[in-house]
């Protein structure tokens, strides 16, 4: 019944799942000691945002350990049925809370499932066979999933999500979020599909390298200024090491998930927040794989 005590809570369950994303992915990466616990347990956004009484630091709990779990499954690591416990756990309270999160992961896991059982096939001509089915099955299973959280939750169902990205944007720009922060806007935004897609540039480079520095209105929002341009000169330094050596993305599965993730849920909440303040709080979920996937294009000598 005290603040603290509820407060700690929340902090210990968001702080539990960062922490086992850390160690999965070390697991996976062993040389990035320092760079992933800078991305994923340091990092000021994360730290702040994700460490109260807020849905985020439910969100940011669960997504870590749905991480964890799925690293575990496809990579065979531990026991078979406690990590689907932890997968359908997880899964369950993204739905809950926030089923955005999980709608923008479905399809970056889908792809990471795809290829990483792709890799496992010894035989070019059996991997040529087994792409069509396995493409199938994932599309299928995939569609089903979508279409479950859309049943749940009407407004994130696909015929509903261009009318509830516009209202949920104007809500926070102008009603319930008006004090969060500054607003604002993505020129030519209509609602419509072509409007969206005409969009998604800016989308996505407002929710990862926005606000900027003379953008800001309060000391709140200067750490999120610098990481923003933090994150964009080391996006800036790395696209030539990702167009020079493109096979670090294109032969691992969990670089393409995150690259497919990250931009999918930037999209999201560039283009139905309008508002900095709500902005750096909304995209934590992103911070930690897209970070983690700049470190593995950069490093020197591929992880096995």
């Amino acid at each position: 019944h005290t603040y603290t005590a509820t407060a700690l809570l929340f902090a210990t369950f968001s702080f539990s799942g960062a922490w086992a994303m850390y160690q999965a992915l070390l697991w996976r990466y062993p040389t990035q000691v320092h760079n992933f616990a800078k991305a994923i347990l340091f990092l000021p956004s994360i730290v702040f945002w994700g460490s109260g009484i807020l849905k985020d630091s439910l969100t940011l709990g669960a997504f870590g350990w749905l991480l964890f779990a799925a690293l575990r499954l496809l990579y065979r690591k531990g026991n078979l049925i406690t990590n689907l416990m932890c997968l359908v756990i997880s899964a369950w309270l993204l739905i809950n809370i926030k089923p955005y999160i999980l709608l923008c992961f479905i399809p970056a896991a889908g792809v990471w499932v795809l290829l990483q059982r792709l890799q496992r096939i010894p035989s070019p001509l059996l991997r040529t066979l087994a792409l069509p089915v396995l493409v199938g099955m994932l599309v299928a299973g995939g569609s089903y999933v979508v279409n479950v959280i859309g049943q749940q939750h009407e407004k994130y169902a696909i015929d509903n999500l261009m009318n509830t990205s516009q209202q949920v944007a104007y809500d926070i720009a102008y009603l319930s979020g008006k004090d969060a922060g500054s607003r604002y806007t993505l020129p030519g935004y209509d609602g419509s599909l072509q409007g969206m897609i005409r969009l998604i540039p800016q989308a996505i480079h407002v929710a990862l390298f926005r606000p900027y520095l003379w953008e800001i209105h309060s000391p709140f929002m200067l750490l999120s200024a610098l990481e923003s341009l933090v994150l964009m000169l080391w996006t800036l330094r790395t696209i030539p090491q990702a167009l020079w050596r493109p096979k670090r993305i294109f032969q691992d599965p969990f670089v393409l998930a995150c690259l497919i993730f990250s931009l999918s849920f930037a999209f999201a909440v560039g283009i139905s927040t309008f508002n900095f303040g709500s902005l750096v709080r909304y995209r934590i979920p992103i911070l930690a794989p897209y970070i983690c996937m700049l470190c593995i294009i950069s490093q020197r000598k591929p992880s096995l």
